[in-house]
């Protein structure tokens, strides 16, 4: 029963950090205006 759950826990990792690969910033900042509730990315 514990293999199965570190196979499952170690799946879904895996998975996640597969997905989130897909964007990259070519800076190591972003400045936005604070007392906005949101700010826009243009992506190229």
């Amino acid at each position: 029963m514990k293999s199965k759950f570190v196979a499952l826990a170690l799946s879904l990792f895996l998975s996640q950090s597969v997905l989130a690969g897909g964007v990259g910033l070519s800076a190591t900042r972003v400045i936005y205006d604070g007392s906005k509730k949101e700010a826009s990315l243009t992506v190229q």
